[in-house]
């Protein structure tokens, strides 16, 4: 509508769409802080536009989704909240958490200490290959790297040479510490 009339413009709409997602996440989250049980969302992008006569907002988004809550529930959630709006989903996989207790991560915790780090159990929240191939490969599997995570996906994003040479020695150790116990039949088992 035109700013002048009564219905609210396309840029309200938007911003009205934004405000009931946001909410929408809130109450399922239940005032957990933001986290691997959350559902989490971030705005991407706002783009208005207008030729004079007809008016248009477009809102990119993206949800982080906790195990509990599938791409088609979020979708469905998602198709109620846009009311009269269009919406376009790019659905990626579901939310994969790995067993802690599996021996692969009882071999990069050992390959940790081994090169004198302190380990750190984490939940990653986000997408990743472990999200497709961790239910369809069903084996253990685990996400290690070196450097700051909280500088991922950063203008300033790098990792420092020690880092780096450091995640090198405790990816050594812990393929050395798997070869070994597969080569003793021993894997499967605690590593």
């Amino acid at each position: 509508s035109h700013s002048a009339g009564p219905e609210p413009t396309a840029s309200e709409l938007g911003v009205a769409f934004w405000n009931r997602l946001s909410a929408w996440c809130a109450a399922r989250n239940g005032g957990n802080a933001q986290g691997f049980e959350t559902v989490d969302a971030t705005l991407n992008q706002i783009n208005t536009g207008s030729d004079g006569l007809r008016a248009t907002c477009e809102l990119r988004a993206g949800l982080r989704l906790p195990p509990s809550l599938s791409p088609e529930e979020a979708a469905a959630a998602l198709e109620a909240l846009a009311e009269d709006g269009e919406l376009a989903l790019a659905i990626n996989a579901p939310a994969f958490r790995g067993d802690k207790r599996s021996p692969l991560v009882a071999a990069f915790l050992a390959a940790i200490r081994a090169v004198g780090g302190s380990p750190k159990l984490k939940l990653k929240t986000g997408t990743s290959d472990m999200n497709l191939v961790g239910p369809a490969w069903g084996c253990p599997i685990v996400a290690y790297g070196p450097g700051d995570s909280r500088l991922d996906h950063q203008p300033n994003e790098h990792v420092p040479l020690a880092d780096l040479e450091h995640g090198v020695a405790v990816l050594s150790a812990a393929i050395e510490r798997i070869a070994g116990h597969i080569a003793n039949g021993r894997w499967g088992g605690n590593a």
